[in-house]
């Protein structure tokens, strides 16, 4: 259901690995996105705000680092 409907409402930044990303960690920081995606630094920062004005995670600043939280598995183990 959210590969299809992040298909539909972000059809140019859709992957499967990004999807497989997502949902293989609980949170994920930019490092580990793009790293990951083997993408830049600004691509990924794009993405992950992309991803979070689509509702599909949710940031969190954590000291000096942003975390991505999938919102959809944390509500699996909620």
């Amino acid at each position: 259901m959210t590969k299809i409907e992040m298909n539909l409402r972000l059809p140019s930044i859709y992957s499967e690995e990004m999807v497989n990303h997502l949902f293989g960690y609980l949170y994920t920081k930019n490092e580990f996105f793009r790293s990951e995606l083997n993408i830049s630094r600004p691509t990924a920062t794009k993405y992950l705000k992309s991803l979070e004005a689509e509702g599909f995670i949710i940031s969190e600043r954590v000291g000096k680092e942003v975390v991505y939280k999938n919102i959809q598995l944390l509500n699996i183990f909620n």
